[in-house]
């Protein structure tokens, strides 16, 4: 049995990028305190920005792993709020959870308010190498309006990616 043993692995170019499968390459954050209102019956409705983030992956096999952590309030009872995330690519955007109802995750309020993190992780393979951004986007299918996002309480998204 063999062991290889090394200090650094350089790129073979000045500036290269090293793409091992399964590893991180690169990691992007935004955070913010900001918040926004939906209306009741309303279509899905980006976040605030600073709950956004663009990453531009290296290579066309890297995937790209997604959370969010972004605080959701409903005041009064009967209200439902779902949550998902959007991938936009030269301003065409999709969203993962299209296919199910109530997105990626959901609250419905039975007493007086619910307040609560909307968490989402997500692996996607978006096979470019154009900039991407992941937008949060929300939904309130009743009536009244539900808040997302409190300027006393920090919200994250985090865009990671992954050699392919």
């Amino acid at each position: 049995m063999s062991k290889l043993f090394v200090d650094e692995i350089q790129p073979k170019t000045t500036g290269g990028i090293i793409n091992a499968k399964g590893h991180v390459i690169q990691v992007v954050q935004n955070s913010g305190g900001g918040s926004a209102s939906i209306s009741g019956g309303s279509s899905w409705q980006s976040s605030h920005t600073d709950t956004q983030v663009s990453i531009t992956p290296q290579s066309t096999s890297s995937k790209i792993f997604v959370t969010y952590n972004i605080w959701g309030f409903i005041s009064g009872s009967g209200k439902h709020l779902s949550w998902d995330l959007a991938r936009s690519i030269g301003g065409s955007e999709t969203r993962f959870g299209s296919s199910y109802t109530y997105g990626m995750g959901s609250i419905y309020t039975v007493g007086a308010e619910d307040q609560l993190m909307c968490h989402v992780e997500y692996l996607d393979s978006p096979n470019t190498t154009s900039t991407i951004t992941y937008i949060p986007k929300f939904q309130n299918t009743n009536s009244g309006t539900v808040n997302i996002g409190n300027n006393a309480r920090l919200s994250t998204i985090t865009a990671m990616e992954i050699g392919g």
